[in-house]
């Protein structure tokens, strides 16, 4: 897929580049009666034109995308246009950030189609460079501004430095200010924060820097996402020596609800609705609509939005949107978070160590639409399926949607408690199916296709509604929602439309409330709410570095305002933190996590279903740029502190010398030689470590060159990996091949060659066992759940 470069280069004043479109008054008079006439004559008057307008777009609505920073707005007009509540509104809004929604609005002028079209985007500026492109290409882009925005900097509240003139922040990242004590401050080094070329506060920094070179930001000090860089400045280890940059529709509402940063003065005027109304504040700009005039349909809808949006009424909106509008009027809106409070309400506490392990279901058991062995686990109920429609020319007719296909837990030795569960599934189900055909028309085949295909009589159905689920120690949670995927196509971000999730006691059938999943009188939030924070402030994709986007920093759990499963929070759209319902991976603190108490569930599950896995430590620290990076090990409670910073050294030299980059050029696949050149190698190296047993470093670049490294975690002397296996492992081994889900027979050893260790393991062999992946003479690859007592 191509995707349109834009430089960045010296910026000019986007004003220049606007072509306005600003409203016609709609003349409306009424003559005066006549002298002999008793009774005037009444002339009927046009309605006005912000109704005119709201009725044509009723029937008109323009598909809409830009910045994240117009997500409020965007639903907010939803809520007028089509007097639904914001919640609802909320839900149809689906904006893929600044310059991820430009190219939307030129795809007439495009060669691939792989992004849907837009007919308008609410965008703050773009790259002069950018509207030159959209140009050459033959676009005639209209630019409309609808709303007062304001470029801010922002600093960690405990910072005495409050007031920062605009030559010293040109100089600050210019680099040429590097210490707090230049300002006033602190003796400590200034942590400047810059965003990713693609976002549209870079864009606004470029053009104030008015032609100063930015020095180049490391990448721990380039979040790719807006609240990313707002929770560092927050949160950093020294987060009260950073400073970041931000639009003041974001960032006002992050500082009013948190007592962890704070926006700086610029030239002593604090940015407020007051100041950027007035222009008193030196750095406002605006938030435009943009269309492309050459489209007439795409144009006649987009113009009615902005024209709606410019009449005395639509500016007044805009107010009321919680935007400053062009006449400098806004009403704030000061909502305050009311965060959860409880102690734990469920079983004792546990004794002892923390636990390294525990007991879940076979994922070759329980996988959807796959039968391998006696039974599934979960599988589908299909009595009175409802086909829906897709509007999508190439499914459209073979693979229908289908609601009534209910998912049943089967296999249970409590009969009583698996149909409890099963009945609170169908309700949660159901009551999803109410908004599956309103979400198939919001989203589109192309995404529900993601979801499972279930083969029911030789018909192929795919259900709008996924099921996510998880068995630990005698546990289930389960997600039901109408979700999709967005962001990295790597690895995405679930958003949901709507959700259901619970989690149950598999012993007693019984529904559990939050507080149930902690030990009785635990004090659980405070470290709860670290590793929520921990979450959020992390990449979600570690591919791209992706972050999620939040309305407002992040201060804890907020009451009535969250699902939760075993291993997630899902956050609601209706919420102070994000725009739409967001499920958030997260490790729960297991000191007091009641399903963190090993259970081998034999009493719950037949023998041969159960499996036991370790905890997965992966490394998230990440370091170095794009191209060359590698990750730490970040604090856990598996891992000592000494060992955690030893493994660490060892990964940084690995990195440092060079070494990992040669045996990288060592493995490269000969059939890419011609494309490449000796230098070119890109170096990315990621640590697993696997509690007691192994660390494994592995490194690749492009797929032409791969390289995995193992070392004893103890004493991090290398292991050679064809002499980790004991004589004998294939005897008592479980094998199957590449796809997971079918068992073979044993194979010869003397016919395969090893390749490489997968650091999870899951499988019911009752010693636990590592997965460990083969070649035979053919290349066919295929692997084995080795017991720990085969591995040196």
């Amino acid at each position: 897929m191509k995707k349109l470069i834009l430089p960045i280069l010296c910026l000019t004043m986007l004003a220049s580049c606007v072509k306005f479109s600003m409203p016609e008054p709609t003349p409306t008079t009424t003559p005066p009666p006549a002298a002999d006439t008793p009774s005037p004559t009444v002339v009927p008057t046009e309605p006005p034109q912000w109704l005119v307008l709201a009725d044509y777009l009723r029937d008109n609505f323009p598909i809409i995308d830009g910045s994240s920073s117009t997500i409020p707005l965007d639903a907010a007009i939803r809520a007028e246009i089509f007097n639904i509540d914001a919640d609802e509104a909320l839900k149809q809004v689906r904006h893929t950030t600044t310059y991820g929604s430009f190219d939307r609005i030129l795809l007439d002028y495009m060669d691939y189609t792989s992004y849907d079209p837009a007919d308008v985007l609410l965008s703050v500026a773009y790259y002069p460079e950018s509207l030159d492109m959209a140009k050459e290409l033959g676009a005639d882009l209209v630019i409309t501004p609808v709303a007062k925005e304001a470029f801010v900097f922002l600093v960690n509240a405990s910072n005495p430095v409050d007031s920062i003139s605009q030559d010293n922040l040109r100089l600050i990242y210019s680099g040429q200010i590097t210490n707090w004590n230049q300002l006033g401050g602190d003796d400590a080094p200034i942590k400047a924060f810059q965003r990713n070329r693609e976002s549209g506060s870079q864009t606004a920094m470029v053009d104030f820097m008015g032609g100063a070179e930015l020095t180049v930001a490391e990448t721990e000090l380039s979040p790719g996402a807006m609240s990313g860089l707002v929770n560092a400045i927050a949160d950093f280890d020294e987060g009260q020596y950073a400073i970041g940059y931000s639009v003041y529709s974001f960032a006002a509402k992050q500082y009013a609800n948190s007592s962890n940063v704070k926006l700086v003065k610029v030239d002593g005027i604090t940015p407020s609705d007051g100041s950027i109304g007035n222009n008193t504040y030196p750095l406002v700009n605006y938030t435009y609509t943009y269309y492309d005039n050459n489209n007439a349909v795409s144009a006649e809808k987009a113009k009615a939005l902005t024209d709606w949006l410019l009449t005395p009424e639509g500016q007044k909106f805009v107010a009321r949107s919680g935007y400053v509008n062009l006449d400098g009027e806004r009403a704030l809106d000061d909502k305050q978070v009311s965060l959860f409070g409880a102690s734990g309400t469920g079983s004792d506490p546990a004794e002892g160590e923390l636990p390294g392990s525990y007991y879940s279901l076979l994922f070759s058991k329980v996988y959807q639409g796959y039968e391998n062995d006696n039974e599934l686990i979960i599988s589908y109920e299909t009595e009175n399926v409802t086909k829906l429609t897709f509007e999508n020319e190439y499914y459209q007719d073979s693979v229908p949607a289908a609601t009534g296909m209910y998912p049943v837990i089967t296999g249970m030795k409590l009969a009583d408690a698996q149909e409890k569960i099963n009945d609170e599934i169908r309700v949660m189900v159901e009551a999803l199916e109410i908004e599956a055909q309103s979400f198939i028309d919001m989203v589109g085949m192309d995404i529900i296709l993601a979801h499972n295909f279930i083969d029911e009589d030789e018909n192929s159905y795919v259900s709008p509604i996924s099921l996510d689920w998880t068995v630990k120690n005698g546990y289930l949670s389960a997600l039901i929602s109408l979700s999709y995927m967005k962001g990295n196509a790597g690895e995405p971000l679930t958003v949901m439309y709507d959700y259901r999730s619970a989690v149950f006691d598999l012993r007693t059938g019984d529904k559990l409330s939050f507080t149930d999943l902690f030990f009785k009188g635990s004090d659980f939030l405070p470290s709860l709410n670290a590793e929520i924070m921990k979450a959020l402030s992390e990449p979600y994709s570690n591919w791209s570095g992706e972050r999620y986007e939040l309305k407002t920093a992040f201060r804890g759990l907020e009451d009535g305002k969250f699902g939760f499963t075993l291993d997630k929070i899902i956050f609601d759209a209706t919420g102070s933190y994000f725009y739409e319902n967001t499920a958030v991976p997260i490790t729960y603190p297991i000191e007091s996590f009641a399903p963190s108490v090993v259970d081998d569930m034999t009493d719950i599950f037949d023998e041969s279903a159960i499996g036991k896995s370790h905890y997965g430590i992966f490394a998230y620290d990440y370091r170095g740029d794009v191209d060359n990076s590698y990750a730490l090990f970040t604090p856990n409670p598996y891992m000592s502190e000494e060992l955690r910073e030893t493994i660490n050294a060892k990964i940084t030299e690995l990195f440092d010398s060079g070494e990992m980059a040669e045996l990288m050029a060592a493995n490269r696949n000969a059939s890419y030689e011609d494309k490449i050149s000796a230098d070119s190698l890109d170096v990315i190296i990621s640590a697993d470590y696997y509690p007691g047993y192994i660390l494994h470093i592995g490194g690749f670049g492009y797929t032409y060159a791969e390289c995995d490294l193992y070392f004893d975690p103890l004493t991090l002397n290398p292991i050679e990996i064809d002499a980790i296996l004991l004589p004998g492992f294939e005897t008592d081994s479980e094998w199957r091949d590449n796809n997971y889900f079918s068992l073979i027979e044993t194979p010869n050893p003397d016919d395969l060659s090893l390749d490489y260790l997968s650091i999870y393991s899951n499988t019911k062999l009752a010693d636990d066992a590592l997965s460990v992946y083969f070649k035979d003479n053919d290349g066919n690859q295929m692997f084995a759940f080795v017991p720990h007592k085969y591995i040196k």
